[in-house]
């Protein structure tokens, strides 16, 4: 039982630092992710008053088009920022969990030891 709880002890934090780990990559992907999204928001807005200006020539439906792409390329990003939040959110508590879990086992584990040795 004893090489158990040791065991188990290091489980848990290991597991609660690679949590950890994951929590900031994912937390530093959303705000890549948050960052570029206004940037593709804008170059759609340029394309599509753009697109204005050459109004009835074959070239306005090609800008269309690619506006068009822009706006899904930033709701994209835009989605894909707010899923890495969660990941990142829920990955950071789990963490937490963990690192508590491991050192409450330690504590027990020394606990033991000592009304063992008494």
């Amino acid at each position: 039982m004893k090489k158990r709880l040791g065991l188990v002890a290091v489980i848990c934090l290991l597991c609660g630092l690679a949590a950890g780990g994951f929590a900031v990559w994912s937390y530093f992907q959303s705000r890549a992710a948050e960052r570029l999204g206004p940037g593709l928001q804008n170059e759609s807005l340029r394309l599509e008053n753009q697109s204005d200006l050459v109004k009835g020539t074959p070239e306005q439906k090609i800008l269309l088009e690619e506006s068009a792409r822009q706006q899904r390329a930033a709701e994209e990003a835009l989605a894909d920022a707010k899923r890495h939040s969660r990941l990142a959110l829920f990955s950071g508590i789990g963490s937490i969990i963990l690192l508590l879990a491991g050192i409450a086992t330690i504590i027990i584990k020394l606990k033991n030891r000592d009304v063992d040795s008494s």
